[in-house]
């Protein structure tokens, strides 16, 4: 697993401080397996397809578009 216990998670579509209301800020309090749970550290409401994701300090070695991603932007634009 690429994250730990006490790790930071923004997800949302600009960037991040932890203030915006357009981005929620986790903080990871376990990992069990494939499992991640989050301590939700703001008040935030998550809106439209495309979000970013962002752990600070970590390496993901992940695709930064999937191909569902890529097809939702294929829509999008058509």
């Amino acid at each position: 697993m690429a994250v730990k216990k006490g790790d930071t998670i923004f997800i949302g579509q600009y960037l991040f401080t932890g203030n915006e209301t357009t981005s929620v800020w986790l903080e990871v309090s376990e990992v069990n397996g494939d499992d991640v749970v989050c301590l939700i550290k703001n008040s935030a409401t998550l809106s439209g397809s495309l979000y970013t994701l962002h752990v600070s300090q970590i390496h993901i070695d992940l695709p930064t578009l999937t191909d569902k991603d890529k097809e939702v932007i294929e829509l999008e634009r058509n």
